[in-house]
């Protein structure tokens, strides 16, 4: 629990197996990012495209955190919210 609390902000860059099967192997995610960043114009270097992936999952988890932090403010808004994606989802995409 100590380890996975010192590496928890931290991109971990690894082959292993368990990393890969619960989809957290990020050097599965470089040559993606390395290709898009050559679509863009962008230099394309591994360390370049860590970068990217680093602020991609930074921005992603500040967002997520900021969701829960308002959820937990407004939890009737929150519910309705998700009641409404739910319905949406629903109707355009024929969930049974």
């Amino acid at each position: 629990m100590a380890l996975a609390e010192f590496l928890g902000p931290f991109v971990i860059v690894t082959h292993d197996s368990v990393f890969h099967h619960f989809g957290f192997a990020i050097i599965d995610w470089i040559p993606v990012v390395q290709s898009m960043m050559r679509v863009a114009g962008l230099e394309a270097t591994a360390a370049n495209a860590l970068t990217v992936i680093d602020w991609a999952l930074r921005l992603s988890g500040a967002g997520a955190h900021r969701l829960v932090v308002l959820a937990g403010r407004n939890p009737l808004i929150a519910t309705a919210a998700v009641a409404g994606l739910l319905a949406l989802a629903e109707v355009r995409l024929h969930m049974p």
